[in-house]
């Protein structure tokens, strides 16, 4: 039998699970109407598909996900459109937030169904792409987006599925009716997630008070390497860090997740929605909900369709308003009371209670805390509840932080064992969300000093360019002929043709402030994604022409006389110069455009399209920039330069778009970051910063060996000795440009979250060993090259060579340091992979050789030093 580990603290409620249990399971009558919000997740809320007086039918998508962590909402029912509106929703709050209202027309007709047949032989991505297509979202907690869960925990390295079974809140039996009712959509589930993810074991975690559910689990996993571990009846044993230890005895890090140690837990709800999904096409549309407690005459566990009224449930559950004294969402643990029973079901709603006045008294009054210490007793997550209590309470949020306030997860046992009646839970809550607000609005600030410098530093950028071309008006005014400057010509038909470019000009600006205009009115009045799109579009177009009579103007303005004709050099750099204002204004667009797709919350597929255009435009920006430098240093026929002065122009000239390319990309990155961007995306703009930062790195060798000193007068062609010499130093220099760029990369990577960890770091590690192999053989030829002339030098030279052997030894030293500490950091932790050691105790071994060997060879040359002197 598996071992069951134990976890601190915990409570033992009354259950009153009977309640519900003594009738089987219900489908609930189709409501009227249903009102379905658009967040019922945790992350964006959905953006509406859908317009008033649309009809809709049942499993219909209405509402498509945002990008970053969100999920998409469909028809529950078949219908019309009566509002998309702020309805009240179930919040502790008592808030209201947008939901898109659907009257029932009675039939319940479905959409064509397409389920996934040969999910056993699908990839990972096809089951990705279902899943996320079927809205499915955690039913157990507090609704993270099943997608988003499995992309995270497919970025560690899984070895354990855990199948959370336990439903350890007092009243509730949605879990345990679903076990019994559908166990082989369970199975499936679990199946379909095996696949996903391929973990080494999956086990399910369920109470031993679920009797009939346990014996209808091993029935249904006859035969698979399913591992089903029944653990004692404690409160809050379904927490997820809490039965992650429970069956494999791992904790969890503060501030981590189970997906840190090795582990993804699923719901019971969710895998059976999983399995619908693929099995038989269905959305989430429904789900079991738990409908008990003593002012119900008749409760049960009914199969509720999203977005129905509860008070709809409580008359089928024939509620009697006399004994009512307490309407709770959720347990009695963890859930909250409602005001009323108008709010709807979403998809994170498994309970309603109606209890009496001798279920749920009236709340003690708050008395003083007399220090008993049975709070520490009781807490599952080995906190000090006494003194987070006091730090909430006195603001100070800081300390609260200090004391892993954010390790809470709110379970109640605390101040369930609090004999003077002290709501801990609540200030707890109290000083979580302060410290969420002081962070939003530290960001705000800090984003708002970001646009503020921004601002300064282009205002100050346009005055330098109108003080420039300010100053060279007034030099063409001195060069100009006294009789040019006395003539009175009329107005020739050029001068005419650039007054018509600039009446064409005003006309284009006015257009894009009109379409701009149009476009922000159209985002505050709610409009569509299809009217949105098109204003856009119209927005970009407009702002197209506009760059277009700019730089019209421009070549207009820069076109030289007949009497007064540039050279063919002045006026290639004048074309180029009009060229990169129009990739200028271009790109400068293409950022706008993107960041107003942000604000508007665009699709994860427009954001990319969008960041796409504005990285081409970069792109020819930072050519035409090249272009210019290129033109301006180019040689005149007069002054003529050298191959090697040319050359190294031609090398900066290449940094210096290399450099840009590197910044936009990296600018690129953090855009995404932070707009949430998914994992697949953040890991593609990696990828293209690194190529970016590697051809800047080789860019700026090539430039450094190009600027070796060289006299001017006649020399001998260097030995071959000293090319190798400056090959390798070369070498060196690249080899450290690239492993300080993987360093950032990795650490950037480590800070957010976001991004492939693993890959970073090999990628900083592989570039570390380079290094140090470099280094070596530098050191290693230094020393054969004075070996080899040591019988034709003096002691001064058997001197220099000691001193090359020695600093061999200090490159190895540092190369065994750098590894012995990698690998003591991954020795501490936990359920690291022995491959993973492996290979790094590999590299030390390395390491320490080649130190052996520089050792050996400064004790040798120090021998031969003495017996010399001597």
């Amino acid at each position: 039998m598996a071992k069951i580990w134990d976890f601190h603290g915990g409570i033992h409620p009354a259950e009153h699970k009977d309640l519900s249990l003594q009738v089987p399971l219900r489908q609930a009558p189709l409501p009227a109407y249903v009102v379905l919000p658009l967040q019922q997740h945790i992350g964006a809320p959905a953006r509406p598909l859908v317009r008033v007086g649309d009809k809709v039918r049942t499993g219909q998508k209405i509402a498509d996900r945002q990008a970053g962590i969100s999920a998409c909402v469909h028809a529950s029912i078949s219908g019309t459109v009566v509002a998309i509106e702020e309805r009240p929703i179930a919040h502790p709050s008592q808030m209201q937030d947008m939901c898109i209202v659907i009257e029932s027309d009675g039939q319940d007709t479905w959409v064509e169904r397409a389920p996934l047949i040969n999910w056993q032989s699908a990839n990972a991505e096809t089951l990705l792409a279902h899943i996320k297509g079927n809205g499915i979202v955690g039913l157990g907690g507090a609704g993270f987006p099943t997608l988003s869960k499995i992309q995270s925990g497919r970025a560690h390295q899984l070895d354990t599925l855990i199948i959370n079974a336990a439903e350890c809140e007092p009243y509730i039996t949605a879990d345990d009716t679903g076990i019994r009712h559908y166990p082989q959509e369970l199975v499936t589930g679990i199946r379909i997630l095996q696949r996903i993810l391929q973990p080494q074991q999956t086990l399910i975690g369920i109470e031993d008070n679920k009797p009939d559910a346990i014996e209808r689990l091993r029935e249904a996993t006859i035969g698979t390497n399913i591992e089903i571990r029944v653990v004692p009846t404690k409160y809050p044993s379904g927490g997820e860090k809490q039965l992650t230890y429970l069956l494999t005895g791992r904790e969890v890090p503060s501030g981590g997740l189970p997906a840190d140690v090795g582990v993804l837990c699923q719901n019971v709800g969710t895998l059976i929605a999983v399995a619908r999904a693929l099995v038989q096409g269905e959305p989430l549309v429904r789900r079991i909900v738990t409908l008990t407690g003593h002012a119900l005459a008749a409760p049960a566990n009914l199969e509720v369709r999203l977005g129905t009224p509860i008070d709809a449930l409580l008359r089928v559950a024939q509620l009697d308003p006399q004994k009512l004294a307490r309407l709770i969402l959720g347990g009695p643990m963890m859930g909250f009371s409602l005001p009323n029973a108008q709010v709807p079901i979403t998809k994170t709603s498994n309970c309603v209670i109606a209890g009496t006045l001798q279920e749920f008294p009236s709340a003690a009054p708050e008395m003083p805390c007399i220090r008993c210490g049975m709070c520490e007793q009781a807490c599952p997550a080995s906190l000090l509840p006494q003194q987070l209590y006091w730090f909430s309470k006195a603001k100070e949020f800081d300390k609260a932080r200090l004391y892993n306030l954010f390790d809470c997860i709110e379970c109640g046992a605390c101040a369930y064992v609090c004999p003077s009646q002290i709501p801990l839970v609540q200030y707890y809550r109290f000083a979580k969300g302060e410290i969420r607000k002081e962070e939003s609005e530290a960001l705000k600030a800090e984003r708002a000093r970001q646009r503020f410098e921004f601002k300064q530093e282009r205002q100050a950028r346009e005055q330098a360019e109108k003080a420039a071309r300010r100053q060279g008006k007034t030099a063409s005014a001195v060069q100009m002929e006294p009789s040019v400057q006395k003539a009175a010509a009329p107005a020739s038909t050029e001068t005419l043709d650039l007054k018509k470019l600039k009446i064409q000009l005003a006309a284009k600006s006015v257009a894009a402030k009109k379409a701009q205009q149009a476009l922000t009115q159209a985002q505050e009045a709610g409009a569509s994604a299809e009217e949105l799109a098109e204003l856009t579009k119209t927005f970009q177009n407009a702002q197209q022409e506009q760059a277009q009579a700019q730089s019209a103007i421009a070549q207009a303005t820069e076109t030289p006389t007949a009497t007064q004709s540039p050279s063919p050099d002045v006026a290639e750099l004048k074309k180029l110069k009009i060229q990169l204002a129009a990739k200028s204004v271009a790109a400068k667009k293409a950022q706008q455009a993107l960041t107003q797709a942000q604000e508007a919350g665009a699709s994860a597929e427009e954001l990319a399209e969008l960041t796409k255009t504005f990285q081409n435009a970069q792109q020819e920006q930072a050519q035409a920039q090249s272009a210019i430098a290129q033109a301006t240093e180019t040689p005149t026929s007069t002054q003529s330069q050298s191959p090697d002065v040319a050359e190294l122009k031609k090398l900066k000239i290449q940094l210096a778009a290399k450099s840009v390319a590197a910044k936009k990309a990296q600018q690129a990155l953090t855009q995404a970051q932070e707009a949430g961007a998914s994992a697949e995306e953040l890991a593609e703009l990696t990828q293209v910063l690194q190529e970016a930062q590697q051809a800047q790195s080789q860019a700026q060798a090539a430039l450094e060996q190009q600027q070796v000193p060289k006299t001017q007068h006649i020399q001998a062609p260097p030995k071959a000795a000293d090319a190798h010499l400056k090959q390798l130093s070369v070498q060196i220099a690249v080899k450290k440009v690239a492993f300080r760029k993987a360093e950032q990369a990795w650490q950037q990577a480590h800070s957010s979250q976001q991004g492939d960890l693993d890959v970073l770091e090999a990628h900083m590690l592989n570039a570390q060993e380079a290094l140090h192999k470099a280094q070596a053989e530098l050191a290693t030829y230094q020393a054969q090259q004075s070996s080899a002339s040591n019988k034709q030098v003096t002691q001064d030279g058997d001197q220099h060579l000691l001193k090359k052997r020695k600093i061999a030894v200090s490159v190895a030293q540092a190369a065994v340091r750098s590894a012995q500490k990698r690998l003591d950091n991954l020795s501490e932790i936990k359920d690291t992979p022995s491959e993973q050691l492996a290979a790094q105790q590999a590299r030390l071994a390395s390491a320490q050789a080649q130190l052996a060997q520089a050792q050996d060879a400064l004790a040798q040359a120090a021998s031969t030093r003495t017996q010399e002197i001597s």
